[in-house]
């Protein structure tokens, strides 16, 4: 009766740490897309804390874990959850000159009547950043390419760039014939596309629109969104293979092995 309750419980804190890390995810998407993604990875952080707080005051130490998948699951989801609020918070222009997305900044989402990218003429610049607690060093590349109409020479003003980072998808795209974008999400590293321009040679103003080159701006929006979504289930998935699936068989490992150890010296004797 004991090993049944006790393992009712045990399925209780399983069903309570995927609701702690779905509902941090969930509440960090919620505030990223209303307001801004730094504050909705500093949602993130105040519930994964007290998540933890929780986790040591009912004696579920399960919960702390839960806690921290659900801070990578929110600061994650928020990030993507930003850049369809920055994608909507604009307007969509349709037939736009390719000069507009300079001009008008409130636009967010284009169709242009001329444009491309030349990819040929990209700029790209390596930017390395350390971890505090590790001391390790990352590098990202940042790449920004000219989106021009057919009538751009070389000595034009550049209005528009097309920008990514490592190995986005979007650079695979920018050889194709679109003709439509998004304006860059306000948590992009926007200070490292402007260096990679400054270095491109080309004539540009220093605001210049960045943007991100798409085949539809509102599925691109729509993807966005799906991936925040997939975040919490993947999150909320390792959390069930984890707690269902390893823990249970590192528990039996080490009862068999506490077993064996027993058997030993009563076998000797």
């Amino acid at each position: 009766m004991s090993e049944h309750r006790a393992m009712g419980r045990y399925l209780t804190n399983v069903i309570w740490g995927a609701l702690v890390i779905a509902g941090i995810a969930a509440a960090a998407i919620w505030v990223a897309g209303r307001t801004s993604t730094p504050l909705g990875i500093a949602a993130a952080v105040v519930l994964s804390v007290a998540a933890a707080v929780q986790s040591f005051r009912v004696g579920i130490p399960s919960l702390l874990l839960a806690g921290i998948l659900g801070l990578a699951a929110g600061a994650l989801a928020a990030m993507e959850a930003g850049q369809p609020r920055d994608a909507l918070a604009g307007a969509l222009l349709h037939d736009a000159p390719l000069r507009a997305a300079y001009e008008q900044p409130e636009a967010t989402r284009f169709r242009f009547q001329d444009a491309r990218v030349r990819d040929d003429l990209r700029s790209t610049i390596r930017a390395s950043s350390s971890n505090p607690s590790t001391g390790q060093r990352t590098e990202t590349v940042h790449h920004a390419a000219p989106i021009v109409d057919a009538h751009w020479t070389p000595d034009d003003p550049v209005w528009a760039w097309a920008v990514a980072s490592g190995q986005s998808i979007h650079l695979e795209d920018w050889n194709e014939p679109f003709r439509a974008a998004v304006r860059l999400s306000s948590f992009a590293p926007e200070e490292e596309y402007r260096k990679a321009i400054a270095q491109s040679g080309l004539r540009s103003p220093p605001d210049a629109a960045l943007l991100v080159w798409v085949a539809d701006p509102d599925a691109a929006v729509q993807g966005w969104r799906d991936g925040a979504r997939f975040t919490i289930k993947v999150f909320t998935a390792v959390w069930l293979v984890l707690m269902l699936v390893i823990v249970p068989s590192v528990r039996l490992i080490l009862r068999r092995r506490a077993a064996a150890s027993g058997r030993g010296p009563t076998q000797s004797v």
